[in-house]
């Protein structure tokens, strides 16, 4: 028989907190978990530690793959997807860490209510502080959490849910090993887009660990600015090309390509996705200030927009 959840964990740089992450997985008090642990070359002591803790549970069912050079984040998560067995997927990266309950309850949500997707709350964790991010969910069709991607910023991506294991989605996953961020973007609406029900569980969560300066998130630099723009365009393939989706490919573009403001890359990032830049004053989830200066910076007056951007980091 197969197990009810296999959890898929990319290893790489994450010694001060692979510990805490394994012994939250191997917690889990749902029963019938397998845990796919990927070794991506990762320079440091963490495989060490992980086999360590895992050796202290003879009884869990643990798989460990190791590569030999790095591959990235990008073909691990698919790899670790690839090899699972389980019903069901989740995901937790090395850093992070899970409510011990959390599979648990949300296999039974599953369950219940025939779902392919259960979506739960995350909570970001700095050093003095934690966030607590709750949904807006009712049962609906996974291809609809998709379309409301874009009033959330996507927050419901990996890892914050778990999916029916699809073998035929699985395997007609694109990997792009040079790809260092969104990756999880990509996998998330590819998977989403081919799944039925979607459900919502309140309550246990997922820890998102905001103080790892070393995650590939804390150094956003132009190679994954690149990434992210390359993976709007890739997802651009796959969503609907219907009018009911033309505000989250709008969106999706938009977001992939802040990091050129960031950058002060003004004009890249007004000929960068430019059919996207006449649904800006449509995108209510920014500021409505923000999206006049956005808008107005899309048609070359820049002036307003570089004004603001000089008094921000003036009085930041």
């Amino acid at each position: 028989m197969n197990p009810k959840m296999s959890v898929i964990v990319p290893v790489y740089n994450a010694e001060p907190y692979i510990e805490r992450c394994v012994h939250s997985l191997i917690g889990q008090t749902l029963d019938e978990v397998e845990y796919i642990f990927i070794n991506d070359c990762t320079p440091d002591n963490s495989f060490c530690l992980l086999k360590n803790v895992v050796g202290k549970y003879p009884d869990k069912c643990v798989k460990l793959i190791e590569h030999d050079t790095n591959k990235g984040v990008f073909f691990s998560k698919v790899e670790g997807m690839k090899a699972a067995t389980g019903e069901y997927l989740a995901f937790c990266d090395s850093d992070d860490w899970m409510d011990t309950d959390l599979l648990e309850k949300a296999y039974a949500v599953a369950v219940a209510k025939g779902s392919d997707i259960v979506v739960f709350d995350y909570q970001r964790e700095f050093a003095t502080k934690s966030e607590r991010h709750s949904r807006q969910l009712n049962d609906c069709l996974a291809k609809d959490i998709v379309k409301q991607g874009y009033s959330n910023g996507f927050e419901w991506m990996l890892p914050t849910f778990i999916m029916h294991n699809k073998r035929e989605a699985v395997n007609k996953l694109k990997v792009f090993p040079e790809i260092k961020l969104w990756e999880d973007v990509y996998i998330g609406i590819n998977m989403f887009m081919q799944m039925g029900k979607a459900s919502y569980l309140r309550g246990p969560c997922y820890h998102y660990n905001q103080t790892n300066q070393g995650s590939i998130v804390h150094n956003i630099d132009g190679h994954r600015i690149n990434d992210c723009i390359f993976i709007a365009a890739k997802l651009n393939e796959v969503l609907p090309k219907s009018q009911n989706f033309t505000l989250e490919r709008a969106w999706l573009k938009q977001f992939a390509k802040q990091g050129l403001l960031t950058n002060g890359e003004l004009s890249k990032w007004r000929t960068t996705f430019k059919s996207s830049n006449r649904h800006i004053l449509q995108m209510k989830n920014w500021d409505l200030t923000y999206r006049i200066l956005l808008f107005l910076a899309a048609y070359h007056i820049t002036f307003p927009f570089k004004l603001s951007q000089w008094v921000w980091h003036k009085i930041k």
